[in-house]
């Protein structure tokens, strides 16, 4: 029964308080009215673009031509894009010295099979080789830049440090809402007997930074 009251007592008071500030006439038409026009506002919106194209990656003597798709994002650093996607659809043709190389597959075989393994080795590319590549030229291309604006940098192209100093960087700016499962700060956090997690103290996170930035 009591809470009744004040429950009464509150609506009482709101209608009380809107007919102070509000004309009775136009309050009236601001409920009744269905063909209102619609507005909005705090409008966010991140973009993504799906590619396909051809490079060609140069690696010492040997050339390839691959084709590929990679899905191009903006990440949570402004100014920053990353790769959210991408594979090699296709290796094209090939040379070495400037030699074309019908079979890169088969030229590797048969340098193994002939003792020569480190040659043979020595013309594989690395995926994230190729992914960089890849990064580096989209950078330089019209159609990333109308889309995602000028002067951004990949993240895939960022070193270890330069890494870690983003999220640092992120991981202190939310501090009171990251946890420390959140990859920003796995590697910066210390375990307990259970093996669990510890979150490091806002302090101890600007000191790592500072020292990151001085190195």
């Amino acid at each position: 029964m009591e809470r009744e009251f004040h429950s009464m007592n509150w609506n009482q008071n709101v209608q009380s308080n809107l007919f102070k500030t509000h004309n009775m006439k136009d309050l009236f038409k601001s409920f009744v009215n269905t063909n209102a026009e619609y507005t909005s506002s705090d409008f966010d919106i991140s973009a993504s673009l799906e590619t396909h194209g051809n490079i060609n990656i140069i690696k010492g003597g040997l050339s390839q031509e691959i084709c590929f798709y990679a899905k191009v994002t903006e990440s949570m650093y402004p100014g920053f894009l990353c790769i959210d996607d991408w594979e090699v659809n296709d290796r094209l043709d090939a040379s070495f010295n400037g030699m074309p190389v019908d079979d890169l597959c088969q030229l590797k075989k048969t340098l193994k099979e002939s003792g020569l393994s480190t040659i043979a080795d020595s013309l594989n590319m690395d995926s994230n080789e190729e992914r960089n590549q890849i990064c580096i030229q989209m950078l330089k291309d019209n159609m990333i830049k109308k889309v995602f604006g000028e002067g951004n940098n990949f993240i895939e192209l960022l070193s270890k440090t330069e890494k870690d100093i983003l999220h640092l960087g992120y991981a202190i700016k939310n501090y009171k809402t990251i946890t420390e499962n959140s990859y920003q700060l796995r590697e910066f956090c210390s375990l307990d007997e259970d093996e669990k997690r510890i979150k490091p103290a806002l302090k101890e996170l600007k000191l790592i930074l500072k020292q990151l930035k001085e190195a």
